[in-house]
């Protein structure tokens, strides 16, 4: 997998956009674009990134600007949440970008309602896992419930709660006491 990122983004005319990077692979059919979104973040519909199929037939991963600099910067929680977008890309879980989601979170509350993860995150965060190890990713996903705790100031809202299940599904399937670094981890690193 090689990641191209660039430590200014490119400004795209007419949006309120910056492409920062790709993705290329034998993994994926196409490259995928890395976009720092610069809207505000109440009129986006996702937090922190999304990977998304555009109109197009492109496919991009959409980021707060906080984002990208903190993956640029090397933190856990970013490498995780660009990977485990990445992961929704490799098994084709990918909303339209002209539809709002709403479907995907109804049926992603109903799992936590019930106790469980939707399969598309669990999917997601084993294929981050196999690139940067359980480990870094169970970090990134306690750091984003960290977040979510501090923000919400409670710590039983339905993302907190799915936040919980997931770290423990990365403990339980065993991948979490591999507490170095995986092989490939190097790869995507920003250097």
């Amino acid at each position: 997998m090689t990641l191209v990122y660039l430590r200014k983004p490119i400004i795209i005319p007419g949006r309120n956009t910056s492409l920062a990077g790709y993705v290329k692979s034998k993994l994926f059919s196409q490259p995928i674009s890395l976009i720092v979104d610069h809207r505000q973040q109440d009129n986006t519909t996702y937090k922190h990134a999304c990977a998304s199929l555009r109109s197009d037939g492109t496919v991009c991963i959409l980021m707060e600007p906080e984002l990208y600099l903190d993956f640029v910067r090397g933190k856990a929680y970013a490498r995780t949440t660009i990977l485990h977008e990445l992961g929704h890309v490799f098994y084709n879980d990918l909303p339209d970008i002209q539809r709002d989601g709403t479907e995907y979170d109804a049926e992603r509350l109903s799992s936590i309602e019930s106790g469980n993860v939707h399969v598309r995150e669990l999917r997601a965060d084993e294929f981050a896992a196999r690139f940067i190890g359980a480990y870094t990713v169970s970090q990134g996903l306690l750091f984003l419930q960290n977040v979510d705790i501090a923000e919400k100031e409670e710590l039983n809202t339905p993302s907190i709660q799915e936040l919980e299940k997931r770290i423990q599904a990365l403990a339980v399937s065993g991948q979490a006491a591999l507490l170095g670094k995986s092989r490939t981890d190097h790869d995507l690193l920003p250097s």
